[in-house]
């Protein structure tokens, strides 16, 4: 949605995640649509198709298929890659997320902090949407609500995964507010 008031989302201080200009031909464009009711916190729609999946299902869907077949999981904890050699399995894959920076000595991996909160799954809602740099989208598990921050670099090299409960407070109140005033009540 458009908001009447300037998108902070646009702005883009470190060249983070610009894709718009980069995948237009891949990416469904959909529709402009003009809202006529000033009582609304928007002046346009944009209304396209959005492709996403539940990582958690597919997650567990993949692991399902490996165990399946008879792999095993080995936890470990590696120091070092020289380590990976001593390991006698002729195949393994290394699944140490961001711990990898620290494991191959990688600097070029960098994180991204982004928490969302999780409301009571309604299997109505079968949409996705961004309004007041908060993104929605709706899930067989939940509706995941999520603060995008003021502009493109928030959560850029942020290693603090500590829960942050007034963010998941303010993501939700954005939406509240949006549906207030289109005359729902929440």
């Amino acid at each position: 949605m458009k908001s009447r008031e300037p998108d902070p989302l646009h702005a883009d201080p470190i060249g983070f995640a610009k894709l718009d200009d980069r995948i237009q031909d891949i990416e469904p464009q959909g529709n402009l649509i003009q809202v006529d009711d000033t009582r609304l916190p928007y002046s346009e729609v944009h209304k396209k198709p959005n492709l996403i999946f539940n990582v958690t299902s597919y997650s567990d869907y993949l692991l399902r298929q490996f165990l399946e077949r008879g792999s095993k999981i080995k936890t470990m904890t590696l120091h070092h890659p020289s380590e990976l050699t001593a390991l006698p399995e002729p195949v393994f894959i290394n699944c140490t997320g961001y711990g990898a920076r620290a494991l191959w000595n990688d600097s070029s991996i960098i994180p991204v902090r982004g928490q969302i909160a999780w409301l009571i799954p309604q299997p109505e809602a079968l949409c996705s949407m961004s309004f007041g740099n908060v993104y929605v989208v709706s899930r067989r598990d939940g509706i995941v609500v999520q603060w995008m921050g003021d502009d493109m670099g928030f959560g850029y090299n942020g290693t603090d995964e500590t829960p942050d409960l007034a963010e998941a407070h303010r993501s939700v109140s954005v939406i509240n507010g949006l549906y207030r005033s289109m005359g729902y009540t929440v």
